[in-house]
């Protein structure tokens, strides 16, 4: 533990009058006396820090010359580390705690914006589910109407085909057509909130569990 402190010689700071000289000076016509510090030849020893109600000052005098006074301050020096010590492991000790509440904050925090986020992402498998249902509807009215009414047309196998193209991939978008545990798997690995393309993990799942089928 590191102690600041310094030893130095006392100064004495007195009023005398200005010289003949000084008094022409233009600096100084308002002014009658000078301050001056003259060094006493005293030394003084300081502890700079803050350490309660210990002594932290000793000065030289004649009947008590400081290094009679040695045996007072390396105490005081030794007390004053064992403060500081003290105060350096409670600062340490508060900021680790500080660290462990931040880092349960953050933690709190990341849990929130997984749960908004997965959250997001399954009312947009809700989403695909109800688009799918009314593309499948259009579908069958699309086609309800162009055979009554162009059925020559609608005959057509190429037109045909399309339907077929379209009312599958319909289906294939459709969360409620693939078992349950991919689709859980992709949206509980979600982490934070972005861009997710629900049809395409979708198909993704449904292409995992053939597979494992």
């Amino acid at each position: 533990m590191k102690i600041a402190f310094s030893l130095r010689e006392r100064e004495r700071q007195y009023r005398r009058p200005l010289t003949k000289e000084e008094k022409a000076d233009v600096f100084c016509k308002d002014s009658q006396w000078r301050k001056v510090r003259e060094a006493t030849g005293e030394l003084m020893f300081e502890i700079k820090e803050h350490v309660g109600g210990l002594r932290i000052k000793w000065k030289d005098r004649q009947d008590h010359p400081l290094e009679n006074q040695l045996k007072e301050i390396v105490e005081s020096l030794v007390a004053a580390g064992a403060i500081l010590a003290e105060r350096e492991r409670e600062r340490q000790e508060e900021a680790h705690k500080r660290q462990i509440e931040e880092m349960k904050r953050f933690e709190r925090k990341q849990v929130r914006q997984r749960d908004a986020a997965r959250w997001q992402h399954f009312l947009k498998l809700v989403e695909a589910s109800r688009r799918s249902k009314e593309a499948l509807a259009f579908i069958d009215e699309f086609e309800k109407i162009n055979q009554e009414e162009n059925a020559d047309e609608a005959s057509l196998p190429e037109v045909v085909e399309w339907l077929a193209w379209a009312r599958q991939r319909a289906r294939d978008v459709d969360p409620l057509n693939y078992r349950i545990k991919g689709l859980m798997e992709i949206n509980r690995d979600i982490q934070s909130w972005g861009f997710h393309d629900v049809e395409e993990e979708i198909m993704i799942a449904a292409r995992d569990a053939s597979r494992d089928s």
